[in-house]
């Protein structure tokens, strides 16, 4: 019986034995795959590591090309302004330099007037002394510096401009005028049609005129005229005389 309970004691041994045996086995492989998933998740994570690192170097550069192009902007902006503030600047000049010239041209024609209305196959000197006699102010050739036909932006139309020698003359011709309407029967014609005698004004002067009376018409106001060169309104006897130097003062001309 003792042989026996040895042969089972070592028998039990050996079973404890092969399974610790086993159980180490199953150990040493449990830590290889665990050591194998840790390998693969130190790959992928130094992976995605790297993606990141990518990710992060490429919002850098696209925040600094943000950066760029915001400072682009904000430069193109000023440029902008201030070639926007230059191009105002050289406008008013322009304007300046336009009212100054045409101040200019206009001083040149003080001592001219202009006739409307002439046939054109009269002489225009033999007109304007015609006129003289007809108004009452007598005009020798002395008095006259120049005198011819001018086209005027109406095709087929000319007038008559004339340049006294002295304004002094210019302006009693002009009064003279203003005082007594003259028409073509003065000539030999016809036909009565209205001769206008006027101021020489520029272009300017002259479509400013234009709207001067245009704008006094519709609000019922008496009086448009020129005064060397200057256009002029007033409402009536009683009221002040207002300049128009440009078509912003035409606002003036209201109820």
């Amino acid at each position: 019986m003792g042989k026996n309970s040895g042969k089972g004691a070592c028998k039990d041994a050996n079973k404890d034995t092969g399974r610790d045996g086993e159980k180490e086995v199953t150990d040493v492989k449990e830590l290889r795959d665990l050591l194998k998933m840790f390998e693969d998740f130190k790959k992928d994570f130094r992976a995605e590591m790297r993606d990141l690192k990518d990710g992060i170097s490429f919002c850098t550069d696209v925040c600094n090309d943000v950066k760029d192009t915001a400072t682009d902007i904000k430069n193109l902006r000023l440029e902008m302004q201030e070639l926007l503030r230059q191009n105002i600047e050289l406008r008013e000049e322009n304007k300046r330099l336009s009212e100054r010239c045409d101040e200019l041209e206009q001083y040149q024609r003080l001592n001219n007037i202009e006739v409307k209305g002439a046939p054109a196959e009269s002489d225009p000197v033999t007109v304007l002394q015609k006129i003289g006699e007809a108004v009452g102010e007598s005009i020798d050739a002395t008095d006259i510096d120049i005198c011819h036909w001018v086209s005027t932006p109406k095709r087929g139309v000319k007038n008559i401009v004339v340049r006294f020698v002295r304004r002094s003359k210019r302006n009693d011709v002009l009064a003279k005028c203003r005082k007594k309407r003259v028409d073509c029967s003065i000539l030999g014609c016809a036909q009565k049609t209205p001769l206008f005698v006027n101021e020489h004004l520029t272009q300017k002067n002259k479509a400013l005129l234009s709207a001067a009376i245009q704008k006094k018409k519709e609000v019922g106001w008496k009086f448009a005229w020129t005064t060397n060169g200057r256009v002029l309104v007033r409402r009536d006897e009683d009221s002040p005389v207002i300049h128009i130097a440009h078509e912003g003062n035409l606002a003036q001309i209201r109820n």
